[in-house]
């Protein structure tokens, strides 16, 4: 025998309300999500697409050369490569990830977090040089991990080189990073991690053979890698600087001086020319007194 209970007529037709109601305000916050994404917040996401896929590269301008009065060079650049931390995306990397990167490129992680908590207020468009002078492991490890830290990129970079090395060393001098004090002497132009003249003719001409960086905006994929160019600001090279002084007379100058502590000053006594200029002990100008290449150390963290 079958038993039939009696269907609450009022209970169907409230439930059939709530979901009603409840299908309506579903829609209407699907409504609302989709009007503050594409409409509220269209430059933030449009901005944030835009620093994935377009990404802005320094160009280094290469320094000018110094010649001696036959035309023979006495400091030139050599192509080089640097390592970027490029900021569009996020300033502060984690910890563990900070310690990942400092191991793969040979650096402190200590250092290189208080670098990452020093750059927080600058733009994030501005790149950090994490090391401006790469070796082959250091380009392998970028090139290797775009995946994992598509943050990292390279440039290419012009090095200081001195071909006769300790010759006229003293007279020529040698380029390092723009300390603080120097940005407060010379003026805006210069940045945190621009490389300057730090002593002799270097310094002293150092607006004559200082360039001026230009900057690129490339197309970047998910990789990090560069799939096209949208616009380039060419770097203006620095002017070449050609002294008086005559290498052959400098080398013999020098070699007649030997290893014995002194100077020797040669002058052409009709022009008042400086043709040789000899100081013992020397050093070697690829070398700044900190231990460091010229151009940029072999384990260096700077800003740019």
């Amino acid at each position: 025998m079958e038993v039939r209970f009696p269907r609450d007529e009022r209970l169907a037709s409230w439930r059939i309300a709530f979901f009603q109601y409840v299908i309506v305000l579903t829609f209407l916050g699907l409504l609302v999500g989709y009007w503050r994404m594409q409409i509220g917040q269209h430059r933030l996401y449009l901005d944030q697409a835009e620093r994935n896929r377009v990404r802005n590269l320094p160009v280094i301008a290469p320094r000018g050369r110094i010649l001696d009065r036959e035309g023979r060079v006495l400091a030139d650049n050599f192509p080089a490569f640097s390592v970027l931390l490029m900021r569009e995306s996020a300033s502060i990397l984690a910890p563990e990830r900070v310690e990942a990167i400092a191991r793969g490129l040979g650096l402190d992680p200590v250092e290189l977090q208080r670098l990452m908590e020093h750059t927080e207020r600058l733009p994030r468009f501005q790149p950090i040089v994490l090391k401006q002078s790469a070796t082959l492991d250091d380009i392998a490890f970028v090139e290797s991990h775009r995946l994992e830290y598509p943050e990292l990129d390279l440039i290419q970079v012009q090095q200081r080189l001195y071909p006769k090395r300790e010759v006229a060393a003293a007279a020529l001098g040698y380029v390092g990073e723009v300390s603080e004090d120097m940005i407060a002497t010379l003026g805006s132009p210069y940045r945190s991690g621009d490389v300057v003249g730090k002593f002799g003719i270097e310094r002293q001409y150092n607006q004559v053979l200082a360039g001026s960086d230009g900057m690129k905006r490339v197309i970047v994929n998910s990789r990090g890698q560069e799939v096209g160019s949208l616009t380039t600001i060419n770097a203006m090279p620095g002017n070449d600087l050609r002294l008086t002084m005559d290498l052959d007379l400098q080398m013999a100058a020098e070699a007649s001086l030997g290893d014995r502590p002194g100077a020797v000053v040669a002058l052409d006594p009709r022009t008042g020319e400086v043709l040789a200029m000899v100081s013992h002990p020397s050093f070697d100008p690829m070398i700044s007194p900190s231990g460091s290449t010229a151009r940029n150390g072999k384990n260096s963290i700077t800003i740019r």
